[in-house]
């Protein structure tokens, strides 16, 4: 997961995305500009072959039955969202 926090409460979620459970790299913009094209490649590819990735690879297929349950009618996704509409 790439991070790119904004404002509010996103900064911490994207350090405890990164620093505690490691799936997530933060995307550091330049000062007085947004994102520059570079960073986002440094991220990508921290993403696709850095440290991390073993984890992703590891977890990520056991994760595609949890995914669709979760969206389905009655999932938890779908009540959640139903619930804030």
């Amino acid at each position: 997961m790439v991070a790119v926090p904004q404002w509010a409460d996103q900064p911490m979620n994207a350090m405890c995305l990164k620093d505690v459970r490691h799936v997530a790299v933060q995307l550091q913009p330049e000062p007085g500009t947004t994102v520059v094209r570079g960073e986002v490649e440094r991220c990508v590819c921290e993403v696709m072959e850095g440290a991390n990735r073993c984890w992703v690879q590891e977890e990520s297929p056991g994760r595609g039955p949890q995914c669709e349950e979760g969206v389905s009618e009655g999932g938890s996704s779908n009540t959640n969202i139903l619930e804030f509409i």
